[in-house]
């Protein structure tokens, strides 16, 4: 039986790939609003079905219906935060969405070429990580709460225990003053330091006390990073561990953030964007 930390994992993936549906699917939109020929194939369908029909009054009105499709999506991603029971509303829309696919298929389409397979098969791992995600949900429900509350304070524990060698570095100057644009990855205070990651424009900073003293240009992270400053004599670690497409899918693991201070692990934290 897989423990709870196995089963939030998966049902975490889940929601990442919900979440890279909904803006592939948007991307595809767009696309088609351009007549562009490219498309993404992780992508829902009934959206791109409503635009089509909704464009045959204005196009205007098939932007609307796609995006209003595309915004039960959304909804199903934001409240399955903390309401995990959402994922089952996203799987049971998305099989709609399929049932249409196969209903197109056979009414439509008398040419089943290499292309079509592998939009099935896109289709089909959506459907398989959606599914995940609903077995995550109800595992869990039937979990007792002790067993949350025990794994917790493993969690902790191993939190508390995580460390990396001590870096010998004289004391860093601030770049520059730090903008309130972009989103917050980690916020930690630390003897009156309060320390921030923040990815803004394809950039990734560390901030001291509103003042930021490293950062990674890169619009496209491809491999693990590290900024490490010292200030006033406190070394402090901020390590994005950039996985790769194929490491996602085969472990259910994310993109993380982890923030140490004189060598032991302060904060950590999933990204899912």
């Amino acid at each position: 039986m897989k423990t709870r930390e196995q089963l939030v994992k998966n049902f975490n993936s889940s929601r990442s790939n919900l979440l890279a549906m909904i803006i592939l699917t948007s991307i595809n939109i767009l696309l088609a609003v351009a007549n562009s020929d490219l498309y993404f194939l992780f992508s829902a369908n009934i959206p791109r079905v409503l635009f089509y029909l909704g464009s045959g009054f204005s196009v205007t009105f098939g932007i609307i219906a796609a995006f209003i499709a595309i915004s039960f999506y959304v909804v199903c991603w934001v409240l399955s935060k903390n309401h995990r029971g959402w994922i089952v509303a996203a799987l049971a829309f998305f099989i709609i969405d399929a049932l249409i696919l196969l209903w197109i298929l056979f009414n439509f389409v008398y040419r089943v070429d290499f292309s079509l397979i592998i939009e099935l098969v896109f289709f089909a791992v959506i459907m398989y990580h959606l599914i995940s995600g609903t077995r995550a949900w109800y595992s869990l429900r039937k979990m007792p709460p002790e067993d949350e509350q025990n794994e917790a304070e493993s969690a902790t524990s191993d939190l508390v225990n995580k460390t990396i060698p001590i870096a010998q570095m004289p004391l860093s100057m601030p770049i520059r003053e730090a903008s309130k644009k972009g989103r917050v990855l980690i916020s930690q205070n630390y003897n009156n330091m309060e320390i921030i990651v923040k990815r803004a424009l394809g950039v990734t900073e560390l901030i001291v006390n509103g003042m930021v003293y490293a950062e990674k240009t890169g619009l496209h992270e491809k491999k693990t990073y590290v900024l490490e400053v010292n200030v006033n004599d406190v070394i402090i670690n901020a390590t994005t561990e950039i996985l790769s497409m194929k490491e996602m899918l085969k472990d259910d693991s994310l993109p993380t953030v982890y923030l140490y201070v004189n060598g032991n692990l302060l904060a950590e934290k999933k990204r899912y964007f």
